[in-house]
């Protein structure tokens, strides 16, 4: 799905990965909506439902340490809204010193979200 399907004027702006539940929930029925309750029997909220979601990043990398530094500065720097984000860096090649490089960015970078 396009991103700007889901953002108009005057809406909530939901996270893409998210759209899945509230599509989901929009087409309950109100009563259903509001009987949802957990295993504690206490009502669920929508946001607490979706922030608990997980997901996982996965980044492709081949022997571009640089381009593959900026990647991952920029995806640390994304807000997921408190989620836990796996992410899974998966380098192809076996040799030289471009692939030895691109190794070592992957390998020193610190992922604090999951």
């Amino acid at each position: 799905a396009d991103a700007t399907e889901h953002v108009q004027a005057g809406e909530e702006v939901v996270p893409l990965p998210y759209q899945h539940l509230r599509d989901k929930a929009s087409q309950l029925p109100p009563e259903e909506v509001e009987d949802l309750h957990d295993d504690s029997d206490a009502p669920i909220d929508l946001a607490d439902a979706v922030s608990r979601e997980k997901f996982t990043i996965i980044v492709l990398a081949h022997r571009r340490y640089g381009s593959l530094q900026r990647l991952l500065n920029s995806l640390k720097a994304a807000d997921y809204l408190g989620d836990k984000v796996a992410l899974e860096i998966q380098i192809d090649g076996s040799s030289g010193s471009l692939w030895k490089r691109t190794i070592s960015v992957a390998n020193k970078f610190q992922w604090p979200f999951g």
